[in-house]
């Protein structure tokens, strides 16, 4: 029993102290450029590609995800590759100490195969916390880039009511807010300007490289509005609509979500009570049952 518990505290202390390692390490994201941000799309690896392969077979994620994750975040993919073989040390630095103090607590000379699970266990563990990092911090990412791409787009519809035309709405709307979103459409659209072609299609190259879908289908149906000769103004609103009513959807299955996380604690501390209340009943039972 003593021996459980031991374990239990090394390994609560164990995640305590990566917990506390990720929270030093975050660096905020910062504001890419137009080229910057094509750059910060995933190289292929020069080495480890195989390890990766393995890792995108099993867990199902293609390695396109990940490019597109490293490019919402703005990070390079050495970068990356340095904070993952960092979560590595760091994990499999925690695991043998933890397992080493343990064992000298509760004596006895460490055992190699025990040892070698442990350190190969923790390599593992370390590999994909990086991975569970970036998509975690690529979700986030996406969620305020959504929220951006609501405003501008009711921003370019104020522009285009005011007497702009399309192409200058779309430059005016990306102008006035503030935020890594707007920053990252406002140098779409500038380097659509610079190599002279649509900023529907900017738009619609900038979602696809970051994974937002938003942006993908606001290009799409710009430009097929454009083609046809639509109404660009009532276009816009639609898809403006369109985008808040979805992000509205998503706060209330998250908030949801976040009201059974809450009532967890409660039905745990009830049942407590009630086993509290039932312990001497149940005792006196067994008693006199014997």
């Amino acid at each position: 029993m003593m021996v459980v518990a031991a374990s239990l505290i090394a390994g609560l202390a164990a995640i305590g102290l990566l917990v506390a390692i990720r929270g030093l390490i975050r660096t905020p994201p910062p504001l890419e450029t137009a080229v910057g941000l094509s750059n910060a799309a995933a190289r292929k690896p020069a080495t480890l590609w195989w390890i990766e392969e393995l890792e995108a077979r099993v867990t199902g994620t293609a390695l396109s995800q990940r490019d597109a994750d490293l490019a919402v975040l703005g990070r390079s993919y050495e970068s990356w590759r340095a904070r993952r073989l960092g979560w590595v040390a760091a994990t499999a630095g925690t695991f043998v100490v933890s397992y080493l103090g343990l064992k000298a607590s509760i004596g006895g000379a460490p055992s190699p195969v025990v040892f070698v699970a442990v350190l190969f266990s923790s390599l593992v563990t370390g590999w994909f916390i990086a991975g569970w990092e970036l998509s975690s911090d690529a979700a986030v990412a996406r969620k305020a880039i959504r929220h951006a791409v609501s405003l501008y787009l009711e921003l370019a519809a104020v522009a285009l009511a005011g007497g702009a035309g399309p192409s200058e709405a779309m430059r005016l709307g990306s102008r006035y807010g503030h935020g890594r979103g707007f920053a990252l459409i406002s140098s779409a659209i500038a380097g659509a300007e610079a190599r002279r072609v649509s900023p529907y299609a900017a738009l619609e190259d900038l979602g696809k490289r970051i994974g937002v879908t938003e942006l993908i289908e606001v290009g799409k149906a710009m430009a097929l509005a454009d083609e046809k000769g639509a109404p660009i103004r009532s276009t816009l609103n639609t898809k403006a609509d369109s985008v808040s009513f979805r992000l509205m959807n998503a706060e209330e299955s998250a908030a949801e979500s976040r009201s059974v996380a809450m009532s967890l604690p409660s039905v745990l501390m009830l049942s407590g009570f009630l086993l509290f209340l039932m312990f001497p009943f149940v005792a006196a039972l067994l008693e006199t049952t014997k």
